[in-house]
């Protein structure tokens, strides 16, 4: 076997879990895919939403002082329903104010 030492060790392992043998190419492609999405970085509605793992579930936003975490569409949901909320409210204030 050769390759990079980590991908070695993987397959070592796999071979172990498994009696199956997988090239250790197979696994330095599978890290370089998750080094680039490693360090991923999205704005939304002036939120900073960041991953970095790159793991799906892996995303996290300080939002109003507080740390939330999870996929990336559930704190997409989660900010999109306190705007909508925070709209509202203002629009309610607004009337009242008449």
């Amino acid at each position: 076997m050769t390759g990079n030492l980590a991908a070695v060790k993987k397959s070592i392992d796999w071979f172990c879990d498994t009696a199956s043998i997988i090239d250790p190419k197979e696994f330095e492609s599978i890290g370089q895919k998750r080094e680039v999405s490693a360090g991923a970085q999205e704005q939304f509605n002036g939120f900073t939403i960041k991953n970095d793992t790159g793991e799906a579930n892996e995303w996290y936003c300080f939002f109003n002082g507080r740390l939330i975490k999870g996929s990336k569409i559930a704190i997409q949901k989660h900010i999109e329903a306190y705007l909508v909320a925070r709209q509202r409210a203002m629009q309610q204030q607004a009337q009242q104010k008449r």
